[in-house]
């Protein structure tokens, strides 16, 4: 089992994020995140009163499919996404939570079986 502790002022908060807009159930390791491949990662909010780092992500994941529909359902939902782009490697995606803890999403593929059009998004750059 692999956790990843992230730092958390409010326990709530950080609890309904990952629970409520990502879409993680909580078990008594933490936070599992519900996609393939991941079953034995889960992320654990911690009360901490330092800030997080400015550069750093806590954790990453990587989607085989369907990069813009999930991005677009976690927006719906009210998640902030500091970035998401298109590389030559596939998509990216930074995602921030309560407290400003990164997390980094990617894709290899760039398919996707939504209609999705991410040029309406602020946080969307293609390079």
């Amino acid at each position: 089992m692999f956790i990843s502790y992230v730092p958390t002022r409010d326990i709530d908060a950080s609890k309904d994020f990952y629970e409520n807009k990502m879409g993680f159930s909580e078990d008594d390791y933490g936070f599992k995140l519900n996609i393939s491949g991941y079953d034995e990662v889960r992320i654990r909010p911690q009360i901490k009163k330092i800030l997080p780092l400015e550069n750093y992500c806590y954790f990453r994941y990587e989607l085989k499919d369907g990069f813009l529909s999930y991005c677009k359902e976690l927006m719906d939902k009210g998640v902030v996404f500091k970035v998401i782009a298109m590389t030559p490697g596939g998509y990216s995606g930074i995602i921030v939570d309560p407290d400003g803890n990164k997390i980094l999403v990617e894709c290899e593929n760039y398919e996707d079986d939504n209609s999705v059009d991410p040029n309406e998004w602020d946080c969307y750059r293609r390079y």
